[in-house]
């Protein structure tokens, strides 16, 4: 007897990439594709309608993914429903953003270059309860292991003394993988007033994006990394 399919929403900004999950994903006799979307919003709107097992995600920047786990774990839901699984490609990205995802929800982790098979396999892997990482963050999880036992404490960034501790607030939930809205909420200020801090930090510390924030939160020391792969449950 045929077990029941696994439902996928793929979510990716370009339009020949969805169709290409969709062609690749429904070729496997237990995936069905229930919707695609082109953004993080737009994705967050489907899941009530469609009812994804798993949300695959191919967003190019990294705080997208970050802001649509986020928007999933806070959005009001039927106690009875289960939040459906992430998967995300990921590429040459810091430690610091790889751990932010996984704090904010993400469950299975696959690199830009994965086969067809593993994006098949990390899909079903993370329904059966399970996390996926690709190879290239498992060697540096061992890398972390080994490291630990030795590893000297890290001195602070002296540019940790240019903000205030209102920013310095900022920077450690940013670094812990909130969004905007999160960070609002944890600090019971407006959103507006975060993009405000965000940019007053990324002028001082001289930073580009909300990316940098996070890494710059770790190798400061403002967020520890003495478990930079530890999940939320």
């Amino acid at each position: 007897m045929r077990t029941m399919d696994i439902k996928v929403l793929i979510c990716d900004e370009l339009p020949l990439v969805r169709d290409g999950l969709r062609t690749l994903l429904e070729s496997s006799q237990d995936l069905k594709v229930v919707g695609t979307a082109d953004g993080a919003l737009q994705t967050v709107h489907q899941v009530e309608s469609v009812c994804p097992d798993v949300i695959l995600v191919g967003l190019s920047a990294p705080e997208a993914s970050m802001s649509l786990a986020q928007g999933l774990l806070t959005e009001p839901r039927n106690p009875a429903d289960l939040s459906p699984h992430l998967v995300a490609f990921h590429g040459d990205w810091p430690d610091a953003v790889i751990a932010g995802l996984i704090r904010a929800g993400v469950r299975g982790l696959i690199h830009r270059r994965a086969t067809s098979d593993a994006v098949i396999a990390a899909i079903k892997t993370v329904v059966s309860g399970r996390v996926v990482l690709s190879d290239m963050i498992l060697d540096r999880v061992v890398d972390r292991f080994c490291q630990q036992e030795t590893a000297q404490p890290r001195c602070t960034d002296p540019g940790i003394d240019l903000l205030t501790k209102r920013e310095l607030e900022v920077v450690s939930l940013v670094g812990e993988g909130l969004s905007i809205e999160g960070v609002a909420a944890k600090l019971f200020i407006g959103v507006s007033t975060v993009r405000t801090h965000l940019h007053r930090i990324r002028q001082k510390l001289d930073l580009k994006d909300r990316t940098q924030v996070v890494a710059y939160a770790y190798r400061s020391g403002v967020v520890s990394q003495q478990q930079p792969f530890a999940m939320r449950r």
